[in-house]
């Protein structure tokens, strides 16, 4: 969704601009350009898979280090 907002608003320059400049990526860009456009729905719509992203992220870490603290206790016990 964030590459076909890009796409609609900023066409096929803003999309290269997205996908080479890989720190910002396509779908801020897309947060951006349907701001700029007035188009809240997809804003939000963006905004919480970014934030649902990076929640699981977060959470997959926080697993990972919990269960090596486990296994290292185990292992040096």
């Amino acid at each position: 969704m964030g590459f076909q907002a890009t796409l609609e608003y900023w066409g096929t320059a803003g999309v290269l601009i997205g996908l080479f400049l890989a720190v910002v990526g396509i779908v801020p860009l897309g947060i951006v350009a349907s701001a700029f456009h007035g188009d809240w729905v997809p804003v939000g719509s963006l905004t919480t898979g970014l934030v649902m992203t990076f929640s699981a992220r977060a959470i997959a870490y926080w697993l990972v280090a919990k269960v090596d603290r486990a296994n290292e206790e185990k292992f040096y016990h």
